[in-house]
């Protein structure tokens, strides 16, 4: 009598090419696919894999896929980049306590400067922030000191949909706008 034997193992799931890796993102996790960054990131991603010898099958990028949709657009950025940095095998999120500097197309969009702003504060309060400083761009004569008293309600909605430290930003990003010099209208 000896020892029974271990049924053989099933043959390894095939990898995915990179062009089906990105069609799967785009299928399993639309809102994190929806911006060009992540999709460049899940590119990334598919590479370190591969060069780390790591399978790209569709059971485990399905799986991470939908684990980088559970975490919303930036996040999913930012968790990417941590666990490369970090040589993971796995998709880790990255640290709240740690700063997240906006993604690489939203510091092209809105200029270096606003980039800057942006770099000390959360995902959701970076878009409120946008939102709010496009708000306050399409005030009728932005950005004269006439209208500085004028933006009461404007700050008060920050006041109340940002924490702290990213409304002292906002207020900070209001002083440095009004005292750039302003632009005289040419005299005819």
């Amino acid at each position: 009598m000896g020892r029974p034997r271990k049924a053989p193992r099933p043959a390894p799931e095939p990898g995915l090419s990179l062009a089906s890796a990105i069609s799967l993102l785009l299928a399993v996790a639309p809102r994190v696919s929806a911006l060009a960054d992540n999709r460049q990131q899940w590119q990334r991603w598919y590479e370190y894999r591969a060069e780390r010898g790591l399978p790209n099958t569709e059971r485990a990028l399905r799986s991470q896929a939908l684990d980088l949709e559970a975490m919303g657009q930036v996040e999913a950025w930012h968790a990417i980049e941590w666990t490369i940095t970090n040589g993971w095998q796995t998709i880790y999120p990255k640290p709240k306590s740690l700063p997240r500097p906006p993604l690489p197309g939203v510091a092209k969009a809105v200029g270096t400067a606003t980039a800057g702003y942006l770099a000390s504060m959360g995902p959701s309060d970076q878009r409120v922030f946008l939102d709010y400083q496009e708000e306050a761009r399409r005030l009728p004569n932005w950005p004269k000191t006439s209208m500085r008293d004028g933006l009461g309600g404007l700050l008060s909605k920050v006041d109340g949909n940002l924490d702290a430290r990213s409304a002292a930003l906002f207020r900070k990003w209001i002083d440095d706008e009004f005292s750039r010099p302003q632009l005289s209208p040419a005299k005819t």
